[in-house]
């Protein structure tokens, strides 16, 4: 029925004219908060940082190459004893020896064949973390959506309080001709008129309050959502169902993200434990090179080379272990406590708005009754003044009493409506 209303209203606006204003909803206003909340730009350098760092951790399995340049003097280098050199000298060969001068340049090349599953280990946590800081940015906003919903049934509420206050007004103006005739004819006193009069500039002094307080809270919901409310119309939402816990907000996701974390951290310190197996290479041109012998008769730079498969199991790792098993185990009890306190809390809050909801409904059918009674009793003292057999002072007071039952009804109506779409966010 409120969405007819409010269709009704938004088609005879723009057919007669009177409201050229473009509109805005509720999930409008939620969307263009998210995506003006100065956090936001952190989603793009989350992607970023995780693409650099998966990047990285790939290069790990790329060979790893080492070009190296020595050149050495030392005190004392191989040499043959000295019955074998005279007999090499006999043979007619001169062994002059190393020379104690040495050079080299060269290469050394290294290539993964098993890392211990430390590169997946490292992809892993940098997608874990990445995941879990989008989760907290998810939760930041979902709070800013709340102070969103806040501001905006704030305005509602005052533009509803503000149309009631017109029609209180309307009221006096029209009892105000009425008894403005009454006396001009003597059968009413200037006191009864001056007294009116007050009750006049009292409500609209109210409303000027009432403006104001709009004015402030329109200014507030522009700086969130980073737009101007001029010439804005905010729609009143239709009343949602009540919706029980769910458990999957961001909030929840916060949490399982954060536990996906200490997995991809576990598997990281254990893969650090694992043995590395690698094909290396090394070549170098200098002197000497692998033939000494061959370098002991001249000092001629050569080509060398060697290939091979190394296997290298560093225990270090193992000795913090413990301690690091013990750290992201006390991670995880930590998260799992304030999940815990969380849920207990989102409970609290499924029944105390439950009960809240339950209590407005009962008002605001109170509230029916209260308006149409007031309404009746204003109506009745309306026509005993035309006949000038009512107290101006009474009168008033019917008008007041009318306006204050109508205030509060809007305010139940709007409280019922934020209360329902709070449930929404359990």
């Amino acid at each position: 029925m409120k969405r007819l209303v409010t269709l009704f209203i938004c088609v005879c606006a723009y057919a007669t004219g009177w409201a050229q204003s473009a509109v805005l909803t509720l999930d409008e206003c939620r969307q263009k908060a998210r995506e003006h909340y100065p956090e936001v730009a952190q989603y793009d350098l989350i992607d970023k940082s995780e693409k650099f760092t998966l990047s990285t951790a790939a290069i790990l399995w790329a060979p790893q190459i080492n070009i190296n340049g020595q050149a050495s003097w030392q005190n004392v280098v191989p040499s043959f004893p000295e019955q074998m050199l005279q007999l090499l000298q006999a043979t007619g060969i001169e062994m002059k020896g190393l020379n104690k001068d040495q050079y080299r340049v060269g290469v050394d090349i290294y290539q993964h064949i098993w890392d211990g599953g430390i590169s997946h280990a490292q992809r892993e946590e940098a997608k874990a973390k990445a995941a879990q800081q989008r989760a907290a940015i998810d939760a930041d906003l979902e709070t800013v959506e709340e102070r969103v919903d806040e501001l905006y049934f704030s305005i509602l509420l005052l533009e509803k309080q503000q149309f009631s206050l017109q029609a209180t007004l309307a009221l006096l103006d029209t009892n105000g001709m009425q008894l403005e005739a009454m006396l001009r004819r003597g059968v009413a006193l200037q006191a009864d008129m001056d007294q009116l009069r007050a009750k006049l500039l009292q409500t609209r002094q109210s409303q000027t309050n009432l403006e104001a307080a709009k004015t402030n809270y329109r200014k507030m919901l522009e700086f969130f959502i980073g737009q101007s409310l001029e010439n804005v119309t905010l729609v009143e939402p239709i009343e949602p169902e009540q919706k029980l816990p769910t458990y999957d907000n961001a909030h929840y996701k916060l949490f399982d993200a954060q536990q996906r974390l200490f997995d991809a951290q576990n598997k990281k310190v254990n893969s650090a434990l694992q043995p590395k197996i690698g094909l290396f290479a090394t070549g170098f041109y200098g002197y000497p090179g692998y033939n000494m012998f061959e370098n002991m008769l001249n000092s001629d730079w050569s080509w060398n080379m060697m290939v091979g498969v190394k296997f290298s199991w560093s225990l270090t790792p193992f000795y913090t272990l413990r301690n690091n098993r013990e750290q992201i185990s006390v991670g995880r009890q930590q998260v799992e406590v304030q999940k815990q306190i969380y849920t207990f809390n989102q409970d609290l809050k499924a029944q105390t708005e439950s009960s809240e909801i339950q209590r407005l409904r009962k008002l605001i059918e109170q509230d029916n009754e209260i308006v149409l009674l007031r309404q009746s009793l204003r109506a009745g003292q309306e026509k005993k003044l035309k006949h000038g057999t009512v107290n101006t002072t009474d009168l008033l007071q019917y008008i007041t009493d009318e306006q204050v039952a109508v205030s509060s009804r809007n305010s139940h109506e709007i409280e019922l409506l934020k209360a329902l779409y709070k449930t929404q966010r359990l």
